[in-house]
C-alpha cells in the first residue's frame, strides 16, 4: 500500500537554523520516498521544492522568537487538504497534531523522534527544586516535548540511551517505544572526494556542532594544553559552528596558550562541514549527553578515526580500540592521549577509519534504516487509532 507521510520539522534543512535533529528528519523523507511513498515537509518558514521534496508553510506559535508548533487551524487545514496516514514530528513541534487528535478523532498514525540533547536530571519526578536552575523555555520544551511523546502512537528515539530517557522520564511505555538509528546516505556522503575537500596544514581534528556547554568543548582546550612544546606540533583542531560559549572557550584557549592550536571557523553549511570531515585527520566529540550525533557516521563514512565521550548514544556507534576512542565526558587527559597516539601512528588511524566505514555500510545506510521506519508506517496504518 502507498502511504502519504508528513514529516514536521521548525526550518527546513536549508535554512540556517536548522539544527542536527531537522536535517535528519529530512533525510528520513527522502529515503521513504525513495522507496514509493510519497512525503510532504510542514515547517515555519520556507515553501517551494528542496532536493525534491515538497515544503510547506503555515503560522507557527512561538516564545523568544523560536517557533515551537503549528497554529492549529492552519495546521488542521493542511491535514485535511494533504489527506496523510502518518505524521511524524520531531521535538515539540507534534503539540497541534496530538492535540487535534485528540479532538478531532483524527485517523491519523503519528510517529513522534525524540532527538533532544537537554540530559535534565532524572531526579525531575522527585526533586522540583531544578524548576529554579531552569530556564522558563526550557522547561516549557520539555514539558512539551514529554506531551508529544506520551501521546504518539509510536515513539522513535535514536539511541538507547535516549529510549531509557524516554521511558524513564517521560513516562512512555516500553511498548511504544522503537529505537531506530539516525542514518547516511553513502552516495550523497561519497559525492564528496578527498580532491573536493579543504586543504589543511597538516594533521587536524574537527568538531562540528553548537558551541554550548553540553558540548564539552572546554575538555578539547584544556587537553590542548597538556601536549608540552613537543607534542603541541603534531596536530591542531579546528572548531565549526557557533554558539554561547564561543567567546568564554576562545579566551581560555589564549589564556592556556593554544590559541595557535585550536581555530574557531564558525557556522558553515552542511556541505562545507563534509568537505573538512573529508580531509581531517579525525572527528572528536566530547559532549557529556548527546543521542546519536550524525557527524559521528559521516565521519566514519569518511573512513575517519573518532574520539568520542562514553556518553548517550556515541558508544553506540564507537567501539573503543576498533573505530576510534571512547573516553570520560570530562577527562581531557585521556582525550589528549587518544589525539597523540592516533597522531603518532597514522597506520592505525587508517585501519580503525576503515573499521568505521565497514560498520556505516553495515548498520546505518539510507536504504537499510528507511526499511525499517517504513515497517513501523506499515504497522500503524494496519491498526486502527
Amino acid at each position: 500500500m502507498r502511504m502519504k507521510i508528513l514529516f514536521i520539522t521548525k526550518y527546513s534543512p536549508d535554512n540556517g537554523n536548522a539544527w542536527g535533529g531537522e536535517i535528519q528528519q529530512f533525510n528520513t523523507a527522502k529515503a521513504i520516498r525513495r522507496l514509493g511513498h510519497e512525503v510532504v515537509c510542514l515547517n515555519s518558514a520556507d515553501a517551494g521544492e528542496i532536493q525534491g521534496i515538497r515544503f510547506r508553510k503555515c503560522l507557527w506559535k512561538t516564545m523568544g522568537g523560536t517557533p515551537y508548533y503549528p497554529i492549529e487551524g492552519e495546521l488542521k487545514a493542511i491535514v485535511n487538504d494533504e489527506r496523510v496516514d502518518i505524521v511524524q514530528h520531531i521535538g515539540t513541534t507534534g503539540v497541534t497534531i496530538e492535540r487535534l487528535r485528540r479532538k478531532e478523532n483524527l485517523n491519523i498514525g503519528t510517529c513522534n523522534i525524540v532527538a533532544t540533547a537537554r540530559k535534565l536530571s532524572l531526579r525531575i519526578k522527585r526533586d522540583m527544586s531544578f524548576l529554579w536552575r531552569m530556564k522558563p523555555f526550557q522547561w516549557m520544551s520539555h514539558r512539551y516535548e514529554r506531551f508529544c511523546a506520551r501521546s504518539a502512537d509510536v515513539v522513535m528515539p535514536p539511541s538507547n540511551a535516549l529510549r531509557n530517557y524516554v521511558r524513564e522520564e517521560f513516562g512512555v511505555a516500553a511498548t511504544k517505544i522503537e529505537t531506530v538509528p539516525n542514518f547516511i546516505d553513502l552516495g550523497e556522503l561519497d559525492s564528496v572526494s578527498p580532491e573536493r575537500g579543504v586543504r589543511y596544514d597538516g594533521k587536524t581534528f574537527v568538531f562540528a556542532g553548537r558551541i554550548v556547554k553540553e558540548k564539552g568543548l572546554d575538555q578539547i582546550v584544556r587537553a590542548l594544553a597538556t601536549l608540552g612544546e613537543e607534542n603541541s606540533r603534531k596536530f591542531k583542531v579546528l572548531i565549526l559552528g557557533e554558539g554561547p560559549e564561543k567567546s568564554r572557550l576562545q579566551r581560555a584557549a589564549g589564556e592556556l596558550g593554544v590559541s595557535q592550536l585550536i581555530s574557531f571557523r564558525g557556522r558553515v553549511a552542511h556541505g562545507e562541514v563534509l568537505r573538512h570531515l573529508v580531509s581531517s585527520f579525525g572527528l572528536v566529540i566530547m559532549s557529556q549527553f548527546d543521542p546519536f550525533p550524525t557527524v559521528v557516521l559521516e565521519a566514519m563514512t569518511y573512513r575517519k578515526p573518532v574520539i568520542g565521550s562514553n556518553s548517550g548514544g556515541i558508544p553506540e556507534m564507537i567501539e573503543d580500540g576498533f573505530n576510534g576512542y571512547l573516553v570520560a565526558p570530562r577527562d581531557y587527559r585521556g582525550l589528549a592521549q587518544a589525539m597523540m597516539t592516533l597522531a603518532d601512528d597514522p597506520n592505525l588511524a587508517r585501519r580503525m577509519g576503515e573499521n568505521g566505514r565497514s560498520r556505516v555500510q553495515e548498520r546505518y545506510t539510507a536504504d537499510r534504516i528507511g526499511r525499517e521506519i517504513l515497517a513501523i508506517y506499515e504497522d500503524l496504518t494496519k491498526s486502527p487509532n
